[in-house]
């Protein structure tokens, strides 16, 4: 599946993204130079970062809990238990998971950005 149909398809879960996590991740669109989006691409690639970033803070949950507490977590998930239940399970289990967050999410950004800036290394070196 390329990445257009991938974005594409994740556009039509139009899933609900916080406003200021879409503020954020709109943000790094904008640092990493992607300037001239259309609407329609600007928010299908807002969709993957979120889709992305959820992923990564859900690994970075997944090495913050002890394993009989990622067993109640995963079932918990599997269960489709609601936000605010999960959330109040991982800041019982994980004391500094406010702290975890926040550095998980920078840690995205500056990944996201070297990746950006490594590719753009990389096209017009062979151009």
């Amino acid at each position: 599946m390329s990445i257009s149909n991938h974005i594409a398809e994740k556009m039509n879960e139009n899933i609900q993204i916080p406003e200021d996590i879409r503020q954020f991740l709109d943000g790094m669109l904008q640092e990493a130079g992607m300037l001239t989006l259309d609407d329609q691409m600007r928010e299908g690639m807002i969709q993957e970062l979120f889709y992305q970033l959820d992923n990564y803070l859900a690994s970075v949950i997944v090495k913050s809990l002890e394993p009989e507490d990622l067993e109640t977590f995963i079932k918990m998930n599997e269960e489709k238990k609601s936000k605010v239940e999960i959330e109040q399970f991982i800041a019982q289990k994980v004391p500094n998971a406010q702290e975890i967050f926040s550095g998980a999410i920078m840690e995205f950004k500056r990944l996201y950005l070297d990746n950006v800036a490594t590719k753009r290394d990389e096209q017009s070196g062979t151009e």
